[in-house]
């Protein structure tokens, strides 16, 4: 039997038979752990079906996916995963898918909202990011991090939902863009890359900046890159328009909307929405405006901060 890695990630303590250097390895053993990760063979099912074609399936109770030429992840009752590689697979490529999709649907079936995007710290309260691929979430963390705000997550900021919100902490890693890391000014030759999506990310190493405990959540911020303004313009959303924002950018809510939505992990999102201030920040798209972004967001959150 080899070496089992124990961690802590996105409020869970993870046994696992994959070495994630990433990741903040516990140093005492727990008494239990949420999720167990396992290198093995999945299902004859699952298999057959990759055969015909398929490429992932997702219920409650059972999901599964496979990439091509790195691996199958079927991940079950929301505390077991098991991951078969392919011959000759790239480790830290399906590293990154483990440490996202495959952890963000056992979120999912364990009713555990996470939002797509990254959380900074203001004044010890959390500002997640979020919006759609290419919105410039990792842009705006990575900058902020650079002027000093403390790093919680980058890709799923995990949620604890209850009489106070909380930010649970990823990993000290960020990804970005070549362009984006460019602008930020990162000698890229001195980071691990990846092909995500048909673009090079580069890895960024976050634990200099990195918070290892849940923070209180103060607000959501979606990001949208827009063609046809300049500079930026930002609403505080109302209503439904915040419920949909919240629900619409679940990690990977796709799957649970295959899979069913049960009526109380909608609830945790409704619960959210009303708690919750939700602001839309439209930028120019393809224009750097993060100093722009930057200048609202402390006058908004260190000033508030400041008057109460």
């Amino acid at each position: 039997m080899g070496e089992k890695y124990s961690y802590r990630i996105y409020g869970l303590n993870v046994l696992s038979d994959i070495e994630c250097q990433e990741v903040c390895e516990l140093t005492e053993r727990p008494s239990h752990y949420d999720i167990i990760i396992e290198l093995g063979s999945v299902s004859d099912e699952i298999k057959q079906l990759i055969e015909t074609g398929r490429r992932s399936s997702y219920t409650n109770e059972s999901m599964w996916f496979h990439i091509k030429g790195v691996a199958t992840y079927w991940i079950f009752n929301g505390n077991r995963v098991i991951i078969e590689l392919a011959k000759g697979a790239d480790a830290l490529m399906a590293k990154q898918y483990l440490l996202g999709s495959c952890l963000g649907m056992a979120m999912l079936q364990r009713d555990r909202v996470a939002i797509h995007g990254g959380t900074i710290v203001f004044n010890g309260q959390g500002i997640i990011f979020t919006g759609e691929r290419g919105a410039g979430k990792s842009t705006i963390t990575s900058a902020l991090r650079g002027k000093g705000y403390p790093f919680v997550a980058d890709d799923v900021s995990a949620l604890e939902v209850g009489d106070c919100h909380y930010v649970h902490p990823g990993f000290p890693q960020q990804k970005l863009c070549e362009d984006a890391a460019m602008a930020l000014g990162y000698e890229l030759e001195a980071y691990n890359t990846l092909q995500v999506d048909g673009k090079k990310k580069y890895l960024i190493p976050t634990k200099n900046a990195f918070v290892d405990e849940k923070v209180p959540l103060k607000a959501i911020v979606e990001l949208c890159a827009d063609s046809t303004m300049s500079g930026i313009e930002v609403t505080q959303l109302k209503g439904k328009d915040r419920l949909q924002v919240i629900y619409n950018n679940i990690y990977r809510i796709e799957m649970k909307r295959i899979a069913g939505v049960n009526p109380e992990y909608f609830k945790k999102c409704l619960t959210l929405a009303k708690d919750l201030p939700v602001y839309r920040i439209r930028r120019q798209k393809d224009v750097m405006t993060v100093d722009q972004q930057i200048q609202w967001l402390e006058e908004t959150f260190l000033k508030e901060n400041l008057e109460a």
